[in-house]
């Protein structure tokens, strides 16, 4: 099987920046990784420092030049209304793009307020590709750091994806736009929360002495969702940067997004100015820097995030898409593996002694009883039915190509089936350089990954009154002997859901697609819904137990 023919998911990382704004590249890596950030992704807020594994500089003592001139442009910045921070991202010592935050005080209606943008561009290889994903955020806040207003642009496909969010009363109001769509959501707010860059604010202001740990509770760049920022000062320790070393405070950070939560470390001087971050989810580093340094052209060679991610097995799965049954040992190198994957009809958990788990995977088909007795289907969601901002099942051109076959048809797996061999034959330029379109972009572009698959057929379904959504996890990779991140649809037929997979074009799927989450794609919670990929990614092992066919 060549890759071009099976397009699995593995993207590159989206934002990275300090603390928090690891999250956005966390959750577009995620993104990328499935077909496809940080990644997304949820990390606090820091000052800005985002990238993946650096090359360190050799030379001790005095900073680099990029350093130094960092630190130039930040002492003449403190006097004026407006300080920038830059930092070079990198992964295994590639460099692989930049973060750039800007704070400034501008008048509003007579008050002084706070603004930040930041900006970042990650350029990773994915396989024969190259995936490049760009952010931007706004916050605007009012003199005591009470959030006023915001807005954020996610780039991962042709066109942004863009929330507006207004803080009213005890209300976050927010408009999402992308695709010719547009959805309204509103969440309770609290006016003692932070916005985008609470911990920013907070190690600026009052910077952190060592054994010191502080709570924050703020808005979670991407997922748009109040999360919670856990700080603990250890000690000041000796850190190599980019060139040379310097005597630096470390900080762990704990993002805590719903049951997710995300680790960084960030190292910053007795100012409260971060120097370093790492992601410790997806081993990012970024480097604080001049703009120059920053701004360096970079090939997104180095590091293939595609066959980086790859889950090894000793020996090769056979004939994997026949599989009907198969068990699998599973277990993390570091936390908990058993909330991981999703238990539904078609994958049971059973732990062991040791820590990890025995996962049992079936190839559902509708004709096939359900072999777990107490397994509970979730029933299909009104998001599972209708458009959504990310899978325009009425977007004319998708309704026009789930019009085309089967018009007579009245079996819906059927009728599923022969709308998956439509996508598989419809998607000709089959390529990792998008992290994700939406199903109104793939219907029009005609190409794309693993990820654009899915959402095409989600949104055919969908517009053909077929209940669907897509699955996140891993499909074993044949060239590569082991189990690569992924995504395809599940179809609501009778009683269950069914695995389809646009990629492959079967006819249904086998027991060798392992699934870590499911997702409507409604909105924004569409990015959080890859965060399982995150908590796994690097740490997740996998055995053979038993395989039927």
């Amino acid at each position: 099987m060549n890759r071009r023919a099976f397009p699995c998911w593995s993207r590159a990382p989206r934002r990275l920046a300090c603390g928090r704004h690891w999250l956005p590249g966390i959750l577009v890596i995620a993104t990328a990784i499935t077909g496809c950030e940080q990644v997304p992704g949820p990390a606090p807020n820091l000052p800005v420092d985002s990238v993946r594994d650096a090359r360190p500089g050799t030379a001790a003592g005095a900073d680099s030049k990029g350093t130094a001139a960092a630190a130039a442009n930040n002492a003449a910045s403190q006097h004026s209304n407006r300080v920038e921070h830059w930092a070079a991202c990198f992964v295994q010592g590639n460099q692989v793009g930049f973060t750039h935050l800007t704070t400034e005080r501008v008048d509003v209606d007579g008050q002084l307020c706070r603004k930040y943008r930041y900006d970042d561009e990650l350029k990773m290889k994915r396989f024969q590709d190259t995936t490049v994903v760009r952010t931007n955020l706004e916050c605007l806040e009012d003199p005591t750091g009470r959030l006023l207003r915001f807005r954020s642009e996610v780039q991962t496909g042709p066109t942004a994806m863009i929330t507006d969010g207004v803080v009213e009363q005890d209300q976050l109001r927010m408009e999402l736009h992308t695709a010719g769509r547009s959805e309204s959501r509103s969440i309770e707010w609290n006016s003692r929360w932070g916005g985008f860059f609470a911990d920013h604010l907070s190690l600026a202001e009052q910077p952190m002495k060592p054994r010191e740990t502080r709570r924050l509770n703020a808005l979670l760049p991407i997922l748009h969702q109040v999360g919670e920022i856990r700080l603990e000062a250890v000690g000041f320790e000796s850190v190599r940067l980019l060139e040379g070393t310097r005597q630096l405070l470390r900080i762990d950070v704990t993002t805590v997004a719903g049951a997710t939560q995300l680790r960084s470390i960030v190292w910053c001087d007795d100012g409260g100015q971060v120097w370093k971050t790492r992601d410790l989810q997806l081993n990012l580093e970024a480097f604080r820097c001049d703009r120059e340094t920053a701004l360096r052209p970079t090939s997104g060679d180095g590091f293939d995030l595609g066959a980086g991610t790859v889950v090894r097995l000793e020996k090769p799965l056979p004939q994997p898409r026949q599989t009907t049954r198969a068990v699998y040992l599973a277990r993390l190198t570091e936390g908990d593996i058993l909330p991981m994957f999703v238990q539904d009809g078609s994958q049971s958990i059973q732990p062991l002694d040791d820590g990890a788990v025995a996962l049992t995977v079936l190839s559902i088909r509708p004709e096939r009883p359900a072999s777990f007795p107490d397994s509970a289907w979730a029933e299909p969601t009104r998001a599972d039915r209708e458009p959504t901002s990310l899978i325009q099942s009425n977007d004319p051109r998708v309704v026009e190509m789930a019009s085309r076959v089967a018009s007579e048809e009245t079996n819906l797996w059927k009728l599923a089936c022969e709308l998956e061999r439509l996508v598989k034959r419809s998607v000709q330029l089959k390529n990792y350089s998008t992290a994700m379109a939406t199903a109104a972009e793939v219907a029009k572009s005609l190409e794309g990954d693993c990820t654009e698959h899915a959402m095409l057929l989600a949104a055919l379904c969908r517009a053909r009154k077929i209940p669907a959504r897509v699955a996140i996890g891993l499909v074993y990779y044949p060239p590569a002997q082991g189990f690569a991140y992924h995504m395809w649809t599940e179809v609501w037929i009778n009683d269950r859901w069914i695995g389809l997979d646009a990629t492959l074009g079967d006819g249904g799927i086998g027991a060798d697609h392992l699934k870590l989450a499911v997702s409507s794609m409604d909105g924004s919670t569409a990015f959080g819904d890859m965060l399982p990929i995150v908590q796994v990614i690097g740490r997740l092992k996998l055995a053979m137990q038993s395989v039927e066919h």
